[in-house]
């Protein structure tokens, strides 16, 4: 479990603070909101932070493990990172369908499924909104178009190597 330094700590409170006004909503929503900034700030949810962010916002630990699963983008310390493949319409007609199952036979894994070295977790959604440059892929937040199966391998050996 990381331990956050003085400064990482001092943006922790200040996210922690806005959320903590007397007037302030805190539905699901926000809680998703305030994981999003914690992620922008440290790149992933920390565990350490689960117990402030249950108590905040009088969750559970379930309902956060399910968010930050759920929520595209985020994740959580050691948890396996995204891959989001476009599977809509316009990428269809470039054969997202074939990449797909491409996909699948490298990392040893189904569409919702996690890779067998436990270090991807593979999903698809309908429309990633970059048509014109289809077959479109995320990785957690960073983007990819025009993807082939040979730039997927670049892609993922260079995250395994870090």
């Amino acid at each position: 479990m990381k331990t956050l330094d003085e400064q990482e700590t001092q943006k922790l409170n200040r996210i922690m603070g806005y959320y903590e006004d007397p007037f302030a909503s805190l539905d699901q929503q926000s809680l998703i909101a305030c994981l999003k900034e914690i992620q922008s700030v440290f790149g992933f949810v920390p565990r350490s932070v689960h117990p402030q962010l249950i108590k905040l916002f009088n969750s559970s630990e379930a309902i956060l493990k399910s968010l930050i699963h759920r929520i595209p983008g985020l994740k959580d310390e050691d948890g396996p990172r995204t891959i989001l493949i476009c599977n809509g319409p316009r990428c269809q007609e470039k054969d997202a369908s074939g990449f797909l199952k491409q996909v699948q036979d490298v990392l040893g894994c189904k569409v919702n499924q996690i890779s067998k070295d436990g270090r991807f977790e593979l999903r698809t959604q309908a429309c990633l909104r970059r048509c014109a440059l289809g077959k479109n892929m995320n990785i957690d937040t960073d983007i990819y178009t025009e993807m082939t199966t040979e730039k997927f391998k670049d892609i993922i050996e260079k995250i395994k190597k870090g």
